[in-house]
């Protein structure tokens, strides 16, 4: 038997066929590109590493860790640029029709900010819809593609550690890379409830919820759908990642 939680957040964004997921680094690779170019070179160290911190927010296996590199104590001497990171040329480009990209992101400090840059129509740095908050918590940012006219990209680069004065010591985690194609980019760090859940023998019993749920896997593909009579959902789930959708929000949830 697996015991799962289930984070229910205040909102109903659904995955839809087109939304497109760029990476949750599960299989160990960063399958958006074939290369990460890091920038300035040597600035950062990056890994493919376990979920240091696995909670509702992201039971994810595996997460994308950046750290930074001290440039002023290398030979010779270099500078920690604010905006370190990466750049990376994307396997298949995003066209126009996406109009924002979430990533799960996590700071061990209580500074650093994640911040973006897209080339393609057009060639934009961008913030979050809100910034990062949290300490060694998991958050969901939204960058808003459709309201900064941000269209085709091309090329993707992240500023993990983005704040001045800079922190030579700042480790952050990336996880979640998902492009939507619905309209309007909005903050899904809302309060949430957190109930128990448990799926055994091709049954998930979730407690204190009764209606529609609709079961989504990482690409957007609707596995199943129907309705949890008196708590209980009949559906057979391999071991994977999964979106829960109910008439109260959604929630991810990882099965070993």
């Amino acid at each position: 038997m697996f015991t799962l939680i289930f984070a229910l957040f205040s909102y109903t964004i659904l995955f839809a066929q087109g939304n497109k997921l760029l990476s949750d680094f599960e299989n160990g690779k960063v399958n958006f590109t074939d290369s990460v170019a890091i920038n300035p070179k040597g600035s950062m160290d990056t890994a493919i590493v376990d979920n240091p911190f696995m909670t509702a927010e992201n039971m994810s296996s595996k997460v994308w860790q950046w750290k930074r590199v001290d440039m002023t104590k290398l030979t010779p001497a270099g500078v920690n640029e604010i905006w370190a990171g990466f750049y990376a040329k994307l396997k298949n480009e995003l066209p126009a029709g996406y109009n924002r990209i979430e990533v799960k992101y996590l700071r061990t400090n209580n500074t650093s900010q994640l911040r973006m840059k897209a080339e393609g129509d057009v060639n934009k740095e961008i913030n979050p819809v809100t910034p990062a908050s949290a300490t060694n918590t998991w958050e969901t940012l939204v960058f808003d593609l459709a309201g900064n006219g941000i269209a085709n990209i091309k090329i993707l680069s992240f500023f993990p550690d983005y704040y001045e004065p800079v922190d030579p010591t700042a480790v952050s985690y990336i996880d979640d890379i998902i492009a939507y194609q619905y309209p309007t980019a909005v903050d899904p760090n809302l309060p949430n409830k957190e109930i128990k859940a448990y799926y055994s023998n091709g049954e998930i019993r979730l407690e204190n919820y009764v209606g529609r749920v609709s079961v989504f896997d990482m690409i957007g593909r609707k596995v199943f759908e129907g309705d949890a009579l008196e708590g209980k959902l009949r559906v057979n789930l391999e071991k994977g990642i999964y979106i829960i959708s109910t008439t109260e929000g959604k929630t991810k949830i990882s099965l070993q």
